[in-house]
C-alpha cells in the first residue's frame, strides 16, 4: 500500500493484480508527465521548421514534428521516459517505519533501489508490446538484418540504441567478412584441390592472406566507428559521454561532500580505496587463471597434444592421461581407436563443456569483485565487469591455441583445434541460447498445468497476462552474445593462416547468431531497459587491440612456427640444415639471424601501416562531427 500510495502521490497511474505468484503492480505515467521527463534530460527530437533535432522542451513542444500524436515518443524512448520518471522518486521519511531502516540507503535515494534492497520487491522490469514484438519478428523472418537497414532502426524504435548497436555492429561485421571469406575460401580450395598440399604450412599464398587480414581489421575497424557515429547522430544520440553524465549508481558508497566541479552535494570515494581493491580482484582473478590453465593442460594430454618431449612436457606430460590418444586408443586423433568419428571429439566437448562451467562461475565472482569495487557510474561498472570476464574468457578460449602456436610450434594441431572449436560452439551457441531454453519453459508451463489444481478463476489478460508471463523469463544479457562474437573475432584475425576458412564459417555463423540472437531477445527473454547507448562502450577498444595483436601473431606464425618465412624469402633459407654446434660465423648458422631481424621487420612495418591507416581514416564522418558539435553547443547554452 506504501508502494502504490508512493507512486500515485507522484502522478503514476499504478495497476495492483493479486496473484499466487505474489502482488503484481503495473506502472504507467501521462504523458505529459513522459513531456516533463524529456525536458528534464534534453531528449533530442525533431523541430518542424528547421528540420533538425533539438533538445525537446515541454514549453515549446508544439513546434516539434508529431508532437500531436500518440507515436511522439518512441516505444524505446517511452520506456527510458517512464523508468528514468521512476527513479526520481526518492526516499521520504516513511520509509524506514514501513519498510525497515537500511544501513546503504540514506536519505534521498531511489525509492525503486531502496526497494529491492530491501527485498520489498523482486523484481522491476519493462514490458513488451506484443503488437509491435509480433511485427518485427514478422519483419525479422522476411528481412534479415544483414542486408535491411531499416531492420536496425526498428530495432532502435523498440529496443533502444544499446541493443540495436549491437545488430549494427553484426552487420557491419557480416559484411565486412565476405572479402576475408572469399579469399580464405579461394586459399583453402586451390591448397587442397589443385595444388594437393595437406596443410597451410606448405602454401605460398598464406602469408599473403594474413597479411590481407591484418589490413583488414584495421579497416574494418576504423569504418566501423564512422559507421556508428552516423547511426547514432540519426537516432538523436549526443554522444561524448553526455548520456551518461548523471548516471551515478544507486549502490554507489561514499562519503558527503560539496562537488568542486558542480557546486552540489555529492557522495566521494577516493581513488586509493579503488585501487587497493583493484590489486585483490587481480588476485583473485589469477587464481581462477590458473584453475583454468590446469584444465587446459588436461585436455591436451587427452587429445594427446602434449608428449614427454613437448615444450615443458616433463611438466605438463601426464602419461595416465595421455595413453587415452595413443594410436588405437579410445581418444586417437588420427581415428585409430573404436568409434573414429566421434570418441576423438570427446576431449574437445569436455573441454568446451569445463569452460563453459568455470566462466558462468567467474561471472558470478566478477560480478561480487566489481560491486564491491564500488564504481560511481553504471558505465564504469559495467565496463569493469567486461573487462574481468573479457579476459578470463579470452584466457580459456585462447590459451591452448597460444600453447600449440608457440610453444609447440605445431600449426597442424592449431588449425585442428581452430576446426573443433568452430564446429562445438556453433551448435552449442544456437542449441543452449535459442532452442533449450524455449523447451525449458514449455516443459516448465506444461508441468504446471498437469500438477496444478483446476481453477474457474478468470484467466489474467492484458498487461497482466504479460507481466506474469515475462516474471518466468531470464533477463537479457548483452555480455554473452558480444563476447560469443569478440572470441569469434580473435579466431578470424589472431590464427589467419593457420585456419583460413574460418572467415568463410564466420560467416555462415553469423547469418544464423542474427536471428538467434534476435529470436532470444523477442521470445525467450524479457524486454530490457531501454538505455540510450553512443557506442558498443569498452568492446570497441578491445576489438582494436585485437587487430594489433594480429599483428604479432600472424607475423610469429609466419616466421617462427611455420616455415612460410623461408617460402617468400628465399634467400633466407640456410643451405643445410644449422647444427647447434656449428661455427657460429657459418653462412648456415648466420642465416638464423637475418630470418629472426627479417621477422621483427614485418611486424614493425605493419605496425606502422595501421598506426597511419589509423590516423588517415577519421572515425567520425566530417558532417557528422560538425552536426555533433552543433548539438553539443546547444546543450552548453542551456546549461545544466
Amino acid at each position: 500500500e506504501y508502494v502504490c500510495a508512493r507512486f500515485r502521490n507522484e502522478g503514476f497511474n499504478v495497476e495492483q493484480h493479486q496473484s499466487p505468484e505474489g502482488l503484481t503492480c503495473i506502472v504507467s505515467c501521462s504523458r505529459a508527465r513522459m513531456d516533463e521527463t524529456a525536458t528534464k534530460h534534453r531528449l533530442l527530437k525533431l523541430e518542424k521548421d528547421a528540420n533538425i533535432m533539438e533538445p525537446f522542451s515541454q514549453s515549446t513542444a508544439i513546434t516539434f514534428q508529431g508532437h500531436d500524436l500518440a507515436e511522439f515518443f518512441k516505444p524505446s524512448e517511452e520506456v527510458f521516459l517512464l523508468w528514468e520518471a521512476i527513479r526520481a522518486v526518492e526516499v521520504d521519511g516513511n520509509f524506514g517505519e514501513i519498510v525497515g531502516a537500511l544501513e546503504n540507503v540514506p536519505a534521498g535515494s531511489e525509492l525503486i533501489f531502496a526497494l529491492k534492497e530491501s527485498t520489498a520487491i523482486i523484481d522491476v522490469y519493462p514490458l513488451h508490446v506484443n503488437s509491435i514484438k509480433k511485427e518485427l519478428w514478422k519483419k525479422c523472418l522476411w528481412a534479415s538484418p544483414l542486408y535491411h537497414s531499416a531492420m536496425i532502426d526498428d530495432v532502435h524504435s523498440y529496443f533502444g540504441s544499446k541493443i540495436a548497436l549491437y545488430f549494427l555492429w553484426m552487420r557491419h561485421y557480416s559484411f565486412w567478412l565476405v572479402a576475408p571469406a572469399l579469399f580464405g575460401g579461394t586459399i583453402s580450395f586451390i591448397n587442397h584441390f589443385v595444388l594437393h598440399e595437406d596443410t597451410t604450412e606448405e602454401s605460398l599464398l598464406t602469408p599473403f592472406f594474413s597479411l590481407f587480414i591484418i589490413v583488414w581489421g584495421a579497416f574494418f575497424m576504423q569504418f566501423w566507428k564512422r559507421s556508428c557515429a552516423s547511426k547514432c547522430c540519426l537516432w538523436g544520440i549526443v554522444g561524448g559521454g553526455y548520456e551518461e553524465r548523471d548516471d551515478v549508481r544507486p549502490e554507489f558508497q561514499g562519503a558527503p561532500r560539496v562537488s568542486p566541479i558542480t557546486g552540489r552535494l555529492e557522495r566521494h570515494s577516493p581513488r586509493s580505496v579503488r585501487l587497493a581493491k583493484y590489486v585483490v580482484s587481480a588476485l583473485v582473478t589469477g587464481a581462477m587463471l590458473m584453475v583454468a590453465a590446469a584444465v587446459m593442460v588436461l585436455s591436451l594430454n587427452l587429445q594427446g597434444y602434449i608428449r614427454h618431449n613437448s615444450f615443458w612436457g616433463e611438466w605438463l606430460h601426464f602419461h595416465f592421461l595421455s595413453d587415452f590418444a595413443e594410436p588405437g586408443a579410445v581418444f586417437d586423433p588420427n581415428g585409430g581407436g573404436p568409434y573414429p568419428k566421434i570418441l576423438p571429439l570427446v576431449p574437445v566437448v569436455g573441454h568446451t563443456l569445463v569452460i563453459l562451467l568455470l566462466n558462468n562461475v567467474y561471472s558470478t565472482i566478477a560480478e561480487s569483485l566489481t560491486e564491491w569495487e564500488n564504481h560511481k557510474t553504471r558505465q564504469a561498472h559495467e565496463n569493469a565487469v567486461i573487462v574481468k570476464r573479457f579476459l578470463f574468457e579470452c584466457f580459456d578460449c585462447y590459451v591452448a591455441l597460444f600453447y600449440l602456436a608457440f610453444c609447440q610450434m605445431d600449426i597442424v594441431l592449431l588449425g585442428n583445434e581452430l576446426a573443433s572449436l568452430y564446429m562445438l560452439n556453433s551448435v552449442r551457441r544456437i542449441f543452449c541460447e535459442s532452442i533449450l531454453p524455449v523447451f525449458i519453459r514449455r516443459a516448465g508451463a506444461a508441468s504446471k498445468k498437469m500438477t496444478g489444481k483446476k481453477d474457474d478463476s478468470e484467466k489474467p489478460s492484458g498487461a497482466l497476462a504479460s507481466a506474469l508471463e515475462e516474471a518466468d523469463m531470464d533477463p537479457y544479457e548483452q555480455f554473452d552474445d558480444f563476447m560469443e562474437m569478440v572470441i569469434e573475432f580473435g579466431y578470424v584475425v589472431l590464427f589467419a593462416s593457420a585456419f583460413p576458412i574460418g572467415s568463410v564459417l564466420t560467416l555462415f555463423t553469423n547469418l544464423l547468431e542474427m536471428w538467434s540472437d534476435f529470436f532470444k531477445l523477442v521470445h525467450v527473454h524479457r524486454r530490457p531497459e531501454s538505455v540510450r547507448a553512443s557506442s558498443i562502450g569498452v568492446w570497441s577498444q578491445l576489438l582494436s587491440n585485437m587487430v594489433w595483436l594480429s599483428v604479432l601473431t600472424n607475423v610469429f606464425l609466419f616466421g617462427f612456427t611455420t616455415d612460410q618465412i623461408f617460402k617468400v624469402f628465399p634467400s633466407l633459407t640456410p643451405a643445410t640444415p644449422i647444427d647447434p654446434n656449428s661455427d657460429p660465423s657459418s653462412p648456415e648458422a648466420a642465416a638464423a639471424p637475418k630470418a629472426i631481424a627479417m621477422v621483427f621487420l614485418v611486424e614493425h612495418v605493419l605496425l606502422l601501416v595501421l598506426l597511419v591507416l589509423q590516423n588517415l581514416i577519421p572515425p567520425v564522418p566530417e558532417d557528422v562531427e560538425t552536426e555533433l558539435r552543433r548539438r553539443q553547443r546547444r546543450l552548453l547554452l542551456l546549461g545544466p
